[in-house]
């Protein structure tokens, strides 16, 4: 069995996120990984892996892999007066 390459998964979430926001004419910069801060350029994303869970339910050949993808939308920090609610 192949090893599974996260750091290619969370660079591909955010290609298809930014298509995604680009389709609605938002252009967004991301990055691969949670921990970043950008000044002056928003909005912008950041992903992490989450959860992920091996199972043998896939059968003999091979075990059911499942990663759980969290990506985050950033439109603003709360010191720049957001009018928005702070996230929970």
């Amino acid at each position: 069995m192949s090893a599974i390459n996260y750091n290619d998964l969370l660079s591909r979430t955010i290609a298809v996120a930014k298509e995604a926001l680009l389709s609605i004419g938002i252009t967004a910069d991301g990055v691969p990984y949670f921990y970043h801060v950008q000044d002056g350029a928003f909005p912008y994303m950041t992903t992490r892996i989450s959860n992920v869970t091996i199972s043998p339910e896939g059968g003999e050949e091979y075990d059911l892999i499942e990663a759980t993808v969290i990506l985050r939308l950033i439109v603003d920090h709360l010191t720049a007066d957001y009018d928005g609610n702070n996230e929970v």
